[in-house]
């Protein structure tokens, strides 16, 4: 039982250091498709406690946006040994990002 860690300024430094992680990158205002994705981001990370999930507004912490040279949103992008190891890139169903997760849980 998971939820999303929010990424802040004043965190942003401790979350770009995590080994395995699993970054949602929406842009809060305009983004229509972000939206959609928001509620099964947050229950992809409910039911899924074994990772940690972390939501960036790239209007708030562009930090994370430069570092894996994001250039649409929503991304979802997965993280392993501190380096991207698969991406999602748009609206997503629950299912895709599910199998991707799976995948992503089987690498060492």
């Amino acid at each position: 039982m998971s939820s999303m860690t929010i990424a802040t300024q004043e965190n942003i430094d401790e979350i770009m250091k995590k080994d395995k992680a699993i970054f949602d990158i929406v842009s809060s205002e305009f983004c229509a498709p972000c939206k959609i994705m928001e509620p099964i981001m947050e229950e992809i990370a409910f039911e899924h406690d074994e990772v940690e999930f972390i939501k960036v507004d790239v209007e708030q912490c562009f930090e994370v946006a430069t570092k894996f040279n994001v250039n649409a949103v929503p991304s979802i992008i997965f993280v392993n040994g501190g380096k991207e190891v698969d991406r999602l890139i748009g609206l997503q169903q629950k299912t895709v990002v599910e199998e991707h997760l799976q995948e992503f849980m089987e690498q060492d």
